[in-house]
């Protein structure tokens, strides 16, 4: 099948397989626009994560801004990006002011 096509795997004509394709497709045309080299949204985020973390965010913030269920999802991700003392910090701050997610 034609990648200009999209599939009926929902079962409504591939409506809903074009506009899951439609942010990505914007931000390709972006960057050919820009003359960058094409960049995928998940790859922005992660980005965007990484640099929140390296800038000192509390980890329980990015993690509720990338909508992870568990912190340690965040945690194991990033974890290259997270001082383990501020983490153990903020963990612990979290869990007693009742905002550790489960």
């Amino acid at each position: 099948m034609s990648a200009d096509v999209p599939t009926d795997r929902d079962g409504d004509g591939g409506r809903k397989a074009a506009a899951r394709r439609r942010p990505q497709d914007m931000l390709d045309a972006a960057c050919v626009k820009a003359e960058v080299p094409r960049r995928t949204l998940h790859r922005l985020r992660h980005t965007f994560a990484s640099l929140l973390l390296m800038r000192g965010w509390p980890l329980p913030e990015v993690s509720t801004l990338l909508v992870h269920r568990d912190i340690g999802i965040t945690a194991k991700v990033y974890a290259h990006f997270i001082d383990p003392k501020t983490t153990a910090v903020q963990d612990l701050a979290s869990s007693v002011l009742g905002h550790a997610k489960k």
